[in-house]
């Protein structure tokens, strides 16, 4: 009897633990932005020229204060509840914070108008950008990760995305490309953007027109970092969103609201978003939807928010 109940409890443990390996994996792929992992890139170009922001010191805490949270609380409720309809109620939050923050609101002000229009009205430009770009070298073409397969290897949806980025090199042949993406295999190491930068030099990039981000995890994270790096590029003035199609909103949102935000604090914006170019995957439809969109545009706000 006594080892009846020791083979029992031995298979409950050993049930136990397969049972939390198998959340785990589950959790990571579910939200990569969860867990900040420190890596050492697989790309062997040359290393990311600028440092990138630091959980600590940061000063765009300033942008959470209490006045602030108010009123993006009662402004992102309402546009994720009513959609376009809320856009009256909205411009009447954003009177009443101009009393209180005029350069603030302001500010927020720019950020939903980008939003609203958004919504209201994005062009989708399908395994290519749209003609009438700049020509020079003050475009740059962004290349939005997606999650590595757990040995590694780029996933279908991945490759699909450096397909339409070679497309769009090669319109723009003066272009910068910036790949960003950081570590998210689950069993090898390895970054989105280290994958992505071998597959477009492999396919015949110049490794010097390409700027590697290889630690964000989230689409927050890459319009963040990504805009730490532009930084050592002051040429570039113009930026193009490479993603799937479901993505390319959100995607448009965080490097848009990223380029108010840094104008805010240094009194110049340093980029643009003017066109995007995507691959098309009509069963992702909606999964990024303003919900989504309204989680990401929280967590360019603060290191709590950026780093949980």
């Amino acid at each position: 009897m006594k080892e009846q109940w020791e083979k029992r409890l031995y298979r409950l443990l050993i049930a136990l633990l397969l049972f939390g390996l198998l959340l785990t994996a589950v959790l990571f792929c579910w939200d990569r932005g969860r867990f900040s992992v420190p890596t050492t890139s697989d790309w062997d170009g040359e290393p990311s020229p600028v440092p990138l922001p630091q959980t600590t010191n940061y000063p765009r805490e300033m942008r959470y204060n209490a006045t602030t949270s108010a009123y993006l609380d009662e402004m992102i409720h309402r546009f994720v509840a009513d959609d376009l309809a809320a856009v009256p109620a909205i411009r009447e939050t954003l009177a009443a914070y101009k009393t209180m923050d005029r350069d603030m609101a302001e500010l927020w002000e720019r950020v939903m108008d980008y939003w609203f229009s958004l919504t209201a009205d994005l062009h989708l430009y399908y395994d290519a950008l749209p003609d009438g770009l700049p020509t020079d070298d003050s475009l740059c073409l962004v290349v939005l990760g997606y999650a590595l397969e757990s040995d590694g290897s780029m996933a279908y949806e991945l490759l699909r995305r450096c397909e339409v980025a070679l497309a769009a090199a090669e319109q723009y042949p003066n272009a910068y490309i910036l790949v960003t993406g950081g570590p998210t295999a689950f069993l090898s190491e390895g970054t989105e953007a280290g994958r992505m930068a071998d597959w477009l030099v492999e396919h015949g990039v110049a490794a010097p027109r390409l700027i590697v981000e290889d630690r964000a995890l989230t689409t927050a994270q890459n319009a963040l970092y990504a805009g730490a790096l532009l930084k050592a590029y002051p040429q570039v003035d113009s930026v193009a969103v490479i993603s799937s199609d479901y993505h390319i909103a959100v995607g448009s949102l965080m490097f848009e609201a990223e380029a108010l935000f840094e104008e805010y604090e240094t009194g110049e914006k340093p980029f643009s978003v003017v066109a995007n170019a995507a691959c098309a995957f009509p069963n992702k439809a909606g999964t990024q939807g303003l919900s989504v969109q309204a989680s990401f545009l929280r967590s360019l706000l603060s290191p709590a928010a950026r780093y949980r």
